[in-house]
């Protein structure tokens, strides 16, 4: 198990960051433990989904040398994207939006991947 980033942590009792509030104001509330419930959501929800594709991954690496042309062209799109989305180190905090659109994009393409011919 992943532990979560915790601002209060790392010594922001009394105020976020700088670098947050420069981008964010008071827009979550003044306080690192005004942040923190946020942060957890986020990151709860990418751990979830980034399981979700890694899992894909792993299940159908085996598969590879076996899959027809267009299966292979989408699983390697797949992994691509997918490493994006491992290079998001706030895991999921920092841009969630962004974060949401590939996951929903990862999704998209294991259906793809399921209606593709074998």
């Amino acid at each position: 198990t992943r532990s979560s980033w915790s601002a209060a942590s790392v010594g922001y009792k009394r105020q976020v960051v700088n670098s947050c509030l420069d981008c964010h104001g008071d827009e979550f509330g003044d306080t690192a433990e005004d942040y923190q419930g946020l942060i957890e959501g986020y990151q709860a929800d990418y751990e979830a989904l980034n399981d979700e594709a890694l899992a894909f991954i792993l299940q159908h690496m085996p598969e590879r040398e076996k899959m027809s042309a267009t299966r292979l062209a989408l699983f390697n799109q797949y992994e691509v994207l997918y490493k994006k989305v491992a290079k998001d180190h706030s895991r999921g905090f920092h841009n969630p939006e962004y974060i949401t659109y590939l996951f929903d994009t990862l999704a998209k393409m294991r259906q793809d991947f399921d209606r593709a011919p074998r």
